[in-house]
């Protein structure tokens, strides 16, 4: 029987981030003109995800992500904190 594969951490925070890949953050930031987010970032706004969609469940995928890409640096210092 075939060894499972490891997920690696960013397949981890895809499947936990209701349906967004890591295409749809770096797409966000590119139509912001933002930098590119590394992986690393990637994967702290995907987790992120869920539950500021749920704060606010009028915006759209795109909205959330946006104001997660503001927040990243935020975002970042509070997952340090508790990670």
């Amino acid at each position: 029987m075939p060894k499972k594969k490891e997920l690696t951490k960013l397949e981890i925070a895809e499947k936990k981030s209701k349906g967004l890949v890591k295409d749809d953050v770096l797409r966000v930031a590119k139509d912001l003109k933002m930098k590119k987010p590394n992986d690393e970032e990637v994967i702290r706004i995907l987790t992120a995800y869920p539950s500021a969609q749920e704060d606010d469940p009028t915006g759209t995928w795109n909205l959330v992500i946006e104001d997660l890409l503001y927040n990243l640096k935020d975002l970042m210092k509070f997952d340090d904190l508790y990670t």
